[in-house]
């Protein structure tokens, strides 16, 4: 038996005068009648709905009982509990409907007992505890929730039977099943619809005052007592019959949750005018309701921006407002947490449930309209020392209330906003899998409202989640009032996205060839944050149902479909009358949505819409807006923040967070010598500032490389928040944010403690700090910090504006305003109100954008914390023309109109894969050369052939073959198409008694001298040099500034080949080749590359002897080429700066530098023409890879520009500061300087010795700025400049402005001819810093003497070359004599 209570307590005292101990059941409140009941507790009218409520309940279980008795055939016969049972193998359409009768009844009867029970406990003996009472309810409630859950299956398997053949089917299917992952806690519910009633207890008070009438009446047959017992024979049955108090109850549950609903839709303006009147009548104040209205919210305060509700989620981004680890939370919000985590972690992806809005009612239409025309007050949130200026553009007045909104645009925007209710309601419907039938059914609101087959638990859902509308669900039906029928699905990013899935891979691939090594500690190559993943994922869902959902353009109304030849795309679904897609739109909103937007979340911010934007473009949209006060909302003023925000936000650069109190933190203490044992405690710390940028946008790129190339005074880490991937980052020594060091002894003795880096650690900490996060991946997470410890702020934040100013490009004052342009050109500004509002076409002329370009406006310029008033910015702020010529060379690709999307990339050469990679193995392992390509279609032959044509050279060494047929082999084995025959046009020509044993000779000297085969290290080594010569000298070519110095190598380089080819088949030419190899003692089998380097020797050298070459068609081209006919050439000095250093320069070359006063900065000290010289000069080199940054502060040099006599002006660096002068070599070393009158001399002396003497003069190939000489990496800082920007450069190679550069190059011309006795200087070669006379008793023997001297030029490490336009080869002693002096500089 059920425990009960009967209500008749027989054996309690009876007390004459007491009250009713009953509550009413309307408001909950006690009566205040007397207690005539036997038991003295109840007055007549609740003694008899006591008993009512009692014979109800107990006949109801009676019924339940025999009910259970007699289940259906297949439940009785299921082996399966109901708790478990899928139904899946019930097919009978009879079936489904027998069983789905009796479980609905059984739930009918499970619903009003419970209710009846707690009613009558809750109402008569409320003071009374029954444990066996409230332990019985507990089993029905038990029953109850199985029961349901077996019907909403049985439901499923239903519509899969009758419905199975619709294509539609699947996604009524997929919303039902994610409601089912996101089904929220019975008990909870219970709560939150507690909760929902005492909030808008206001609006339910005409209910109330209804139900308190209909029990007045009731109570008034109290003094019909006698007439009523006199009556209670005849009529008691039929009473009982037509009066059951607990249907009753259900029956104004139900009208509470339709008239909530009608009052969220506004279509209660009768109720309202009925309301106020009763309020009117009512002399009482507010009820206990009112107060629990404040004390009972479900929102907690957690900042000045932020809220969270304790009956939300997070959304499935994982986006989350950043007070969450500053403030904290109230018990209300603890006890909802594991609830939320718990949905949090069973959210899928394409469903995801915005956190609700703040709101503890919903506004009126009257309430709103209040609001509109009165303003509402600002939240400002900004530092404690903001700057905010008065009469700006932005700010004309800084008044504390938004501008009130004229009557005609507040009754349109109330129009819109009545129709986004009504959309906002129909998307929840779409989203209940239990409504959604009748929704389809409905032909309107009323209709669905008015349907009887709606259960009282489906309407309390819908109206919670009215209530409490996600603001991703009020984003989406702002944005449905602007959708129509025809909307296209395509991505508007899907051709960038495809270009980056491209480049991602050519990058990927790179990264396999060279790579990096990681040091301990170093920063990932990627790095995402919680949110980016699961932003990620979700999208990746989204796409993957929406691609498996959605196949044709169509218009589709679920009312009407009745068969299976339907698949769609852009789906339309009627709910209650009105077409909505059956998916939120993943387009950008328009401005017109997102002024609804903030007019109906009245108590949201920007950082909430933040992470409802798809792109971009909408926020940025949203930023400018915002910052001009076009929303009526008064929180969306705290994301603009004070003026040195604002500027940063109007630029497109969005901090997320700074830090500033470096200056304060720094601290340095050593004590002194002479006071006990010295101790030290130092303290340092680094400003800093997170931000995001535009992703794929050329200023973003041009932002990201300027401030990269600041390397002086910041540091730069630049992320890809859609790849993951760390595009730019500083060294490893320079992440350290703080760090400090402390102890006995000097500071400079003891390492660093490095208390905070960027890196995983850091990354992971700001974002937990961050108030809000983007909904999209399409930005670049940006990293700035100062170099210096200790610095004020505000150079920083100066540095990172100017930067902008010079990426944006901005030629005046007004052109800080075009990042903004075409939103404020569709903006004006009241005069009256001050309020920004849309431009009327019709109506209105000039635009924000029209008044700011006004030239009567005047700026004023914040330098180091002054105000100055400027007609324009000053010059050093705005982009100029040197800035034009550096973008020119760093940005090629934007001369042509510049591209509106570019990626980032930090600029890359073959130098920086060389020094921040690994060799590519696979290159050695097939014995590939640097111009031929590792990719994987290479044909499988050719590198077949390669592989066995190095071990047949190697084979026939051994066999004691001439050295023709190994040279053969390695010219097949060196060629770029090995299966090509080259076919020459000379006939083979017949060797001479002299050249046959010239050739025996030469054979025999190469099989009797024995040479050591080299083993793996050694082939890898020269395999190492051969990939370093052919990356360095691609960079030195590249940046050679030579007027026509591209064309000119390319010209010498086909002229070398194309002699090589010509050179390289008759026999008579091979052994001469094989004989200059013997008298140098370099045999063939000692490297690989011999036999290719004595070719290309004698191919330069041969360019000038009577060969016939150019009377075949391979050189009949050349000859009439100025590098051929060698006496016009003399006559034509070459464009270049001298190659003179520091020390040796003319006094005449600094005077214009040494006259200029010294300010303290660099860039007020240079000449602002200077800048268009040096500035290009530097960023081609820099671009090349021949300068680097450095990460210094102070260098040891500075740039100038000066011209030579007949120059222009040119770069050079003052190194004079270093003191270095000839006097400071080593003795060991030999003085290039010698005097050009020597040099003659001594080829005079050797002329009049041989009559016939010819002479050669070969210049080693060096670019105007540089030698082709490697500094060291710890040379580098000792040969750092400084530019006049104060940017600081370090040289990869020896810079010929180094004092002294000269005697290095001469040293290392002469060490190239160590290894070759014969050649020694003095005899027939004479060195001079690069140039080499080479002196022939004849033209044969120069030319023998010459090739050589070639040869150890060229030979390993394969780095230089022959300059031939700079050289003259086989002339006389009167050519020489007849040159300019300038050609032996």
């Amino acid at each position: 038996m059920a425990p009960d209570n009967a209500g008749n307590a027989n054996h309690q005292t009876v007390q004459n005068g007491t009250i009713c101990t009953a509550l009413n059941v309307s408001d909950e409140k006690q009566c205040q009648e007397n207690a005539t009941s036997v038991n003295r507790l109840f007055c007549y009218f609740h003694s008899k709905q006591c008993q009512d409520l009692y014979k109800g309940y107990k006949t109801r279980n009676a019924r339940l009982d025999a009910l259970n008795a007699k289940p259906p055939y297949s439940l009785a016969t299921a082996s399966v509990p109901l708790a478990n049972q899928t139904f899946g193998d019930v097919d009978s359409e009879d079936t489904l409907d027998e069983l789905h009768r009796h479980l609905f009844l059984k739930y009918s009867l499970l619903d009003r007992v419970i209710r009846a029970r707690k009613l009558h406990h809750s109402r008569f003996f409320f003071l009374k505890l029954d444990y066996g009472h409230q332990n019985y309810l507990d089993n029905l409630q038990s029953q109850k929730f199985i029961v349901l859950r077996a019907l909403e299956r049985l439901e499923r398997r239903t519509a899969e039977v009758l419905y199975k053949q619709e294509k539609w089917f699947s996604w009524v299917r997929q919303c039902q099943d994610e409601e089912e992952a996101h089904r929220e806690k019975e008990i909870k519910r219970v709560k939150r619809e507690s909760a929902l009633v005492k909030r808008h207890w206001k609006e339910l008070k005409l209910r109330m005052n209804d139900l308190r009438s209909k029990e007045d009446a009731r109570r008034q047959e109290n003094y019909l007592d006698e007439v009523y017992r006199a009556r209670m024979s005849e009529s008691k049955q039929e009473e009982e019959a037509n009066w059951d108090p607990i249907e009753e109850v259900i029956e104004n549950e139900r009208g509470n949750f339709l008239d909530l609903i009608r009052h969220f839709l506004w279509r209660d303006a009768l109720r309202e005018d009925s309301k106020q009147n009763s309020e009117s009548n009512n002399a009482r104040g507010p009820s206990q309701p009112e107060k629990s209205d404040t004390t009972d919210a479900t929102s907690v305060k957690l900042g000045a921006n932020a809220t969270l509700k304790t009956n939300g989620s997070p959304r499935a981004d994982g986006t989350i407002n950043g007070q969450d680890s500053f403030d904290k939370i109230s018990s209300v919000t603890t006890k909802g947490s594991k609830s939320a985590k718990n949905k949090k972690k069973s959210q899928g992806p394409s469903n995801a449930i915005q956190e609700p809005i703040e709101k503890g009612t919903i506004e009126s239409r009257s309430e709103m309209r209040q609001r509109l025309q009165q303003g509402s007050e600002y939240k400002y949130e900004h530092r404690p020392a903001a700057l905010l200026i008065q009469g700006s553009i932005e700010n004309p007045v800084i008044t504390s209330k938004t501008a009130a909104l004229p009557d005609d645009e507040i009754d349109q925007l109330l129009k819109d906003i009545f129709e986004i209710k009504h959309l906002l309601f129909c998307r929840l419907l779409l989203s209940h899998a239990a409504l959604l039938p009748a929704a389809l059914r409905a032909q309107s609101i009323e209709d669905f409202l008015n349907d009887e087959d709606i259960s009282d638990a489906d309407l309390r859902d819908i109206c919670l989640k009215m209530e409490q509308p996600g603001l991703e669900e009020i984003r989406d039906a702002c944005a449905d009032l602007m959708r129509n029928g025809q909307e296209s699905t395509e991505d508007d990013d899907g051709e960038l996205q495809d270009d980056d899935e491209e480049l991602d891979i050519k990058d990927k691939k790179k990264q396999d060839q060279f790579a990096f090594r990681k040091r301990a500690g170093a920063l990932p190559e990627s790095w995402s944050s919680k949110q980016e993943r699961k932003l990620r994922k979700r999208r990746e869902a989204g796409e993957t149902i929406r691609e498996s959902i959605l196949t044709e353009q169509t218009v589709i109304d679920f009312g009407v479909i009745d068969d299976g030849q339907y698949t769609k795309k852009n789906i339309r679904v009627k709910i209650c009358g009105k077409l909505i897609y059956n998916y939120p739109s993943e387009k950008a909103m328009t401005r017109g949505g997102w002024l609804h937007f903030s007019i109906i979340a009245k108590d949201s911010n920007l950082y909430d819409a933040i992470q409802l934007c798809r792109h971009w473009d909408e926020f940025f949209e949203l930023n400018i807006l915002s910052i001009f006060h076009y929303f009526p909302a008064a929180n969306w003023l705290s994301w603009v923040g004070d003026r040195t925000r604002s500027q940063f936000l109007q630029l497109g650069f969005i901090p997320y967070l700074e830090f500033s109190d470096a200056e304060k933190m720094t601290v340095h203490h050593q004590s002194a010598r002479n006071v006990g044992r010295r101790t030290h405690a130092i303290y340092e710390a680094r400003n800093f500032i997170c931000a995001h940028i535009q992703r794929n946008n050329a200023i973003s790129r041009r932002f990201i490389q300027y401030l990269a190339m600041q390397t002086s005074s910041l540091c730069l880490l630049v992320r890809d928040a859609k790849t993951s991937r760390i595009l730019i980052k500083p060294p490893q020594d320079e992440l350290w944010l703080v760090r400090e060091k402390s102890g006995i002894g000097r500071a400079s003795n003891k390492e660093w403690n490095v208390v905070k880096k960027v890196g995983p650690d850091f990354f992971k900490e700001i974002d937990s700090h961050r108030k809000w996060h983007f909904g999209f991946s399409e930005y670049y997470d940006v990293y700035v910090w100062d170099l210096e410890a200790g610095e004020q702020y505000y150079r920083l934040y100066n540095a990172v504006q100017d930067t902008l100013i010079k990426a944006n490009r901005f030629c005046s004052g007004a052109d800080f305003y075009n990042p903004a342009a075409p939103i404020l050109k569709t903006l004006i500004r009241d005069p009256g109100s001050h309020r920004v509002r849309d431009i009327r076409p019709d109506k209105d002329t000039d635009d924000i954008y029209t008044e700011i370009h006004d030239e009567k406006r005047t700026w004023f310029v914040h330098t180091d914390s002054i105000a100055k008033q400027h007609n324009d910015p000053p010059i050093h702020l705005l982009y100029k023309e040197a800035d034009l010529l550096e973008d020119q060379i760093l940005f090629p690709d934007e001369l042509q109109d510049g591209p509106s999307k570019a990626s980032v990339r930090e600029i890359t050469n073959s130098m920086r894969k060389l020094e921040h990679g690994l060799p590519n193995m696979r290159r050695f392992v097939l014995d590939l050369d640097t111009d031929e390509e590792t990719d994987e279609e290479v044909d499988e032959g050719y590198l077949k052939k390669i592989k066995e044509s190095r071990y047949r050279s190697d084979e026939e060494s051994e066999e004691g073959s001439d050295e023709e047929s190994s040279e053969e082999v390695d010219e097949e084995s060196d060629s770029t198409d090995p299966d090509e025959v080259h076919e020459h046009s000379e006939e083979e020509e017949e060797l001479t008694e002299e050249q046959l044993q010239l050739q025996n000779l030469v054979e025999d000297w190469f099989s009797k001298t024995p040479y050591e085969a080299p083993d793996m290290r050694q082939q890898f080594d020269e395999w190492l040099d051969r990939e370093k010569a052919n990356i360095f000298k691609e960079c030195w070519h590249k940046a050679d500034l030579e007027p026509g110095a591209q064309e000119k190598y390319k010209q010498m380089t086909d002229l070398v080949e194309r002699m090589t080819e010509f050179d390289s088949s008759t026999p008579a030419r091979k052994i001469f080749r094989a004989k200059i190899l013997a008298w140098l003692k370099v045999h063939p089998m000692s490297s690989r590359r011999v036999f290719k380097d004595i070719r290309k020797a004698a191919s330069t050298v041969g360019l000038f002897f009577p060969l016939g070459f150019y009377e075949f068609e391979a050189g009949l081209e050349f000859k009439e080429s100025l590098l051929v006919n060698q006496k016009e050439r003399a006559k034509n000095l070459p464009d270049r700066r001298t190659q003179m250093s520091n020390d040796r320069m003319p006094a005449e070359m600094w005077k214009e530098w040494d006259a200029l006063p010294r300010n303290g900065h660099i860039k007020d000290d240079l000449p602002v023409e200077w800048d268009n010289v040096m500035r290009p000069i530097v960023a081609h080199l820099f671009k090349e890879g021949i300068l680097c940054n450095a990460y210094t502060p102070s260098a040891a040099g500075q740039g100038i520009v000066a011209a030579e006599p007949g120059r222009p002006k040119d770069l050079y660096i003052d190194y004079r500061a270093k003191g270095l002068t000839d006097k400071c070599m080593p003795p060991a070393l030999q003085n290039p300087h010698q005097p050009t009158t020597s040099l003659l001399a001594q080829t005079r002396q050797f002329a009049r010795q041989n009559p016939n003497a010819r002479f050669a003069l070969l210049r080693i190939w060096s670019a105007p700025h540089f030698y082709p000489l490697m500094l060291g990496l710890e040379k580098r800082d000792e040969l750092s400049f400084f530019d006049k920007l104060g940017r600081c450069w370090a040289w990869k190679f020896i810079p010929k402005d180094m004092p002294c550069s000269e005697w290095s190059m001469h040293h290392q011309s002469r060490l190239r001819l160590e290894p070759f006795p014969m050649l020694r200087e003095g005899a027939n070669v004479l060195v001079r810093r690069d140039l080499f006379l080479v002196m022939g008793l004849n033209e044969g023997d120069l030319r023998e003497v010459a090739t050589a001297v070639a040869f150890a030029i060229l030979t390993r490490p394969w780095r230089w070359e022959v300059d031939v336009w700079r050289s003259f080869v086989n002339v006389d002693l009167e050519f020489l004599e007849g040159l300019d002096g300038r050609w032996f500089d």
